[in-house]
């Protein structure tokens, strides 16, 4: 029994032993391998995902370690849940990375995950990740249709058609068969002498066009929709063609084919009437110069594509656009667009295929056209009458905390002997409590101070706190070689009579005529008269001045009980007789006039004096600008601490302020710009969306941020319409100031619908110019439904893409060229030619402003060319925006609406001048008078001499010439000649009128 159990027992464990060898061994292998090889953590920094919450995509993209991984499986689901929601995969490539986008359109605003595993070619995990992201709420603008407009926006005449002719204000434009315009008529003129040609090539055989069909409709007021199409042997033209209100066509063309067709030339030529195709103006521009703007070529010129030309003269033009050269294929890229000009006839031509190309499918294309001038407007800059002195609490805060007025040193004062007196006004408190020892200084009253820029010697007398009285002193370098203290008992209110001298070894200090203190001095007052200034200031809570009188000797007595007067050592006496809102400079009865900062007329001692306030309320900034007649402030950036934002934190003080100016008669409209601000709560869900591609800008500001150009082909123009109402509505703004928002931006963001794919799988640039048309049309439509009178001002520097411009009550150019410094001639920056292309406002219907930041050019001397044109340049307090007030006020004194304007370049029958450096436009009235702009612009100072046609000009009898800025009447000449002595881009304003007429 025992040998039968042990030899059983054996064959048992043989079976076995074989068995797993055999069967289990195997596995037991593959569970040892598998423990040893368990998936690694793949690094947070490995995974981006970025989020396109407009799109409703998130795009996931891996940078995987070295290592077998092959393959990425990505599946998303909610934080906390195990259910996936969407599952992608994507192949790792050569650089190691691997990239997918998944569909997360309709997803909720909530907190989800990716979870990521590297898999290598056996499908055995690698890598595991993950990575947390959030959908957000969706926001209340996106989609809002604040603006939008299917027909007339407000403020615009209604368009008409009639047969095959479609007319806009002013224009009219025919269609017969072909994608565009057969005629075109602006301010009534031909702009081309015949149809815009579609000029196609194909085998060798020019192809020949035979309209077939042409259907025009109105749709409303504001819009007409024409169909055409035209056949050749092998091909048919066929269009879609959108006119609106203000004269923008939009043509979107197909060239089909009638089976393959090879093409070997495609291109658009358009016929323009030589007369009118004057200047060239062409998008985009530069920074640094006006290359792009100027006198039509002489000669047949070449360039690349360039989505905006436009060719006119100095009263109509017209334009063709496209956004992009998508389906172009140019063998020589300098080639794209040629003008080519002749006596009759200037060609603008563009080439869109020479190279041959097998046609098998429509080729299509959306180009566009416009004639201006876009429309009329009877208020102008001249009546906006905008400044940038936008800032909260202008409405309290005193407008002269510099008030003074400047007199030149030369000639008005002799540093060996002298005196300087002047009755003065205590506008402080002398018997007041010093509270702080250290900082008692800023409690003395400045009265007068000889000084010169780059010296440190200073000649001054004024109120000493310490003294209580009036303290004079010289000042060469550290030492102070004489100082002279006094005493008084004054009485805030009072007025009285101080007096220094110097001279015959004294200098004394004199006190309502007497005096009362005096020290030894023998010496010469520095620095020298021929490089210094005479600054008497009148500062709020300092002094008001009157009867100031210099003299060249030690006087020795002072009549207190009349005015000062002239006599043979007087070397300056100003009464401050004739003083004005707008007046800048004084006028002595004696002396140079004096250079007035922030001082007003006020009642003195001896009639007129020089103040900081004409009453005892203090004049404020916002009273200033009222007085000067400004009626449009812009508040710039900072009117919110987000840069380009549609709100604010400082409500409470933005209400005040608008509040303010409405009671003063002014409107405030705020920034509204081109960029988003990486601060701005939004950046983190839509920048990647609604910013240009590749990124640009990064204009840095305070608070820390910087901020990038958007594309308003994007969601974000639909955050600035809804933004604008919004804060329109809330605070009863009164438009808009808008810094670049009319520049159609070049972009590549595909993410937003910008760009497009080049035959070599490059993205090829586009020129947003029907979005930022609808973005412009949008606040045009939104600020004019709410305020008819309502601005919307902009700034477009070197941009005239006139579909998107349109929608500006006015524009500011200019800024292209003030970051050169002074010293190169400004019209070879800027010529004339350039000037009437881009910067007069009159050929395209929408009025202009200059923009200057005193350089290459001085404010000054802008107006000498700008005002030529009937372009003001934009001012700011400080003597600019008072010499823009004069012209303001004179010219509506003058009656400018009711004038005819004669500019330079047409008005040879009634002017002639001496050099084609005097420049002389005018508006007439007739019998009434005119006023005339006179301007050298050559570069030395010279007599320039222009002569009047009096009888052409229905100009008779006695005449009298004003001079509007420096306010001086004298006769004018019967033979109508006017003669002034001029130094280089000097000017004059002359209302020259009927004898006694004001």
């Amino acid at each position: 029994m025992l040998a039968y159990t042990q030899t059983a027992f054996m064959r048992t464990l043989s079976f076995l032993t074989l068995l797993f060898v055999s069967v289990l061994a195997p596995f037991l292998v593959v569970v040892r391998v598998e423990a040893q090889e368990s998936p690694s953590v793949l690094p947070a920094e490995a995974i981006t995902l970025t989020l396109f919450p407009i799109r409703g995509e998130l795009a996931v993209q891996l940078a995987v370690p070295e290592s077998t991984a092959a393959k990425a499986v990505v599946v998303l689901q909610k934080v906390g849940a195990a259910e996936t929601l969407v599952a992608g995969e994507a192949s790792v490539d050569a650089s190691r990375t691997a990239s997918c986008t998944l569909d997360i359109s309709g997803f909720p605003a909530d907190a989800y995950e990716a979870r990521v595993t590297l898999l290598d070619e056996q499908g055995a995990p690698i890598f595991l990740g993950n990575q947390g992201f959030e959908i957000p709420e969706r926001p209340a603008w996106l989609g809002s249709r604040e603006g939008l407009c299917e027909g007339l926006p407000p403020g615009w005449a209604p368009i008409q058609a009639e047969g095959n002719a479609v007319r806009p204000w002013g224009r009219e434009y025919r269609f017969d068969g072909l994608p565009g315009p057969v005629a075109v008529t602006a301010a009534g003129s031909a702009v081309l002498t015949g149809p815009i040609r579609f000029v196609a090539q194909a085998g060798g055989v020019p192809l020949t066009w035979t309209p077939a069909e042409t259907r025009v409709e109105k749709v409303n007021d504001g819009i007409i929709k024409a169909t055409t199409r035209a056949e050749s042997e092998v091909c048919s033209l066929s269009a879609t063609i959108t006119v609106e209100f203000d004269g923008m066509i939009r043509s979107d063309w197909q060239l089909i084919p009638k089976g393959s067709v090879t093409l070997d030339y495609l291109g658009i030529e358009i016929p323009f009437a030589s007369q009118h195709a004057r200047y060239l103006y062409s998008f985009p521009g530069s920074w640094g110069n006006a290359y792009n703007a100027g006198a039509a070529p002489g000669e047949p010129k070449d360039m690349e594509f360039r989505p905006f030309i436009w060719l006119g003269d100095e009263e109509r033009g017209f334009c063709w656009f496209s956004e992009s050269d998508r389906n172009f294929s140019v063998a020589e890229p300098n080639q794209v667009t040629q003008i080519v000009p002749g006596p009759e006839e200037t060609l603008l031509r563009v080439n869109m295929i020479t190279t041959p190309t097998v046609l098998d499918a429509p080729l299509d294309y959306t180009f566009g056209f416009q004639a201006t001038p876009v429309r009329d407007n009877p208020e102008d800059v001249w009546d906006f009458r905008i400044c940038h002195h936008g800032n909260y609490g202008i409405e309290d805060k005193p407008y002269n905390l510099n008030s003074n007025v400047v007199y030149p040193a030369k000639g008005s004062i002799n540093p060996v002997e002298g005196t300087v007196e002047a009755w003065v006004r205590v506008a402080f408190d002398p018997d007041i409590e010093i509270q702080d020892v250290e900082t008692r200084g800023e409690l003395n009253r400045k009265l007068f101070t000889l000084s010169a820029k780059g010296s440190t010697d200073e000649f001054g007398f004024y109120w000493n706190i310490d003294d209580r009285g009036m303290r004079a002193y010289l000042k060469q370098g550290d030492r102070y070689p004489a100082m002279v203290s006094t005493q008084a008992t004054w009485k805030q209110g009072e007025w009285h009579h101080v007096a220094v001298t110097w001279g015959a070894g004294t200098m004394e200090v004199w006190n309502d005529g007497r005096k009362v203190g005096e020290t030894p001095w023998n010496g010469v007052l520095t620095p020298a008269p021929d490089v210094a200034e005479m600054l008497f200031q009148c500062l709020p809570g300092h002094f008001d001045i009157d009867e100031i009188r210099v003299s060249d000797i030690a006087r020795t007595s002072f009549d207190v009980a009349k005015a000062p007067e002239a006599d043979d050592h007087t070397l300056l006496l100003d009464h401050f007789e004739g003083l004005n809102p707008l007046l800048v400079h004084t006028r002595p009865e004696t002396g140079p006039a004096g250079t007035v900062f922030g001082a007003v007329a006020a009642s003195g001692p001896h009639g007129v004096c020089l103040a900081s306030s004409a009453s005892d309320k203090p004049v404020t900034l916002l009273d200033r600008l009222e007085e000067l007649g400004v009626r449009t402030i812009c508040f710039h950036e900072h009117w919110t601490d987000i840069q380009n934002y549609a709100t604010t934190t400082h409500g409470a003080e933005l209400t005040k302020l608008v509040r303010a100016c409405h009671a003063h008669n002014i409107r405030l409209i705020p920034y509204f710009g081109y960029e988003l601000s990486n601060i701005a709560p939004e950046w983190r869900y839509y920048s990647e969306e609604c910013l240009v591609a590749p990124r640009a800008g990064g204009y840095h500001r305070q608070p820390e941020q910087n901020a990038y150009i958007v594309c308003y082909r994007s969601a974000w123009q639909d955050y600035m319409a809804d933004g604008i109402a919004r804060t329109m509505d809330e605070y009863d703004l009164d438009g808009v100031y808008l810094d670049g928002m009319a520049n159609p931006w070049k972009c590549r963001n595909t993410k937003h619908g910008c760009g497009y794919v080049k035959p070599d799988g490059t993205i090829g640039d586009t020129y947003p110019i029907f979005a930022t048309r609808e973005m412009m049309k949008r606040i045009w439509t939104l600020v004019k439904s709410r305020k008819p009178d309502g601005m919307i001002n902009v700034h477009q520097s070197t941009t005239m893409t006139i579909p998107t411009v349109a929608f500006a009550t006015s524009y500011w150019d200019g800024e292209q060229l003030g970051g050169i410094p002074r010293g190169q001639w400004s019209l070879d920056l800027l010529p004339l030619d350039a000037f009437r292309c881009e910067f007069m406002g009159h050929p395209w219907g929408v009025p202009a402003e200059l923009l200057c930041y005193e350089q290459p050019y001085s404010y000054a001397e802008a107006m000498s060319f700008s005002l030529l044109h009937d372009v003001l340049v934009r001012g700011q307090l400080g003597g600019n925006l008072e010499m823009e007030s004069k012209l303001w006020h004179a010219m509506d004194a003058f009656g400018r609406k009711q004038a005819t304007w004669l500019p330079y370049w047409k008005n040879q029958e009634v002017v002639t001048t001496d050099s084609n450096d005097t420049k002389v436009s005018l508006y007439s009235r007739g019998a009434e008078g005119l006023v005339a702009v006179v301007s050298n612009l050559g570069k030395e100072p010279r007599e320039v001499t222009a002569r009047l046609n009096l009888e052409a000009l229905k100009l008779s009898g006695t005449l009298s010439a004003y001079d509007i800025l420096n306010e001086e009447e004298s006769d004018f000449p019967a033979d109508g000649v006017i003669v002034r002595l001029l130094n280089p881009l000097e000017f004059r304003i002359l209302w020259i009128r009927p004898s006694g007429m004001q």
